[in-house]
């Protein structure tokens, strides 16, 4: 548009408005893109964290029976006690338990 509107005689206002439709949609798909690619980035990062802790009980000589503390400080990020539990996963993952 901006090379047309140099060659050739243009109504300036209409000029204006369809450019500033363009930029608008260009900066939607550019922030839908960033969104897109935040995502593929989170989805890489809770991969690794899974390809870890499957890695992690590959090594394992035996089968889990008991509680294992470096399995669980491997997979668990934080805990949250509120009215509920919240359990924070490395890989993203929130599970809500209920208190009774």
């Amino acid at each position: 548009m901006v090379d047309e509107n140099s060659r050739k005689a243009m109504d300036q206002t209409e000029y204006s408005k369809k450019y500033n439709k363009l930029v608008e949609r260009y900066k939607k798909a550019q922030d839908e893109l960033n969104e897109i690619e935040e995502k593929q980035q989170d989805d890489k990062v809770r991969k690794d964290s899974i390809d870890t802790f499957i890695d992690r009980l590959k090594s394992q000589d035996t089968i889990l029976a008991d509680f294992d503390e470096a399995l669980w400080t491997a997979i668990v990020d934080k805990i949250v006690i509120e009215k509920n539990i919240t359990f924070h996963f490395k890989d993203g993952t929130k599970i809500k338990q209920e208190i009774l």
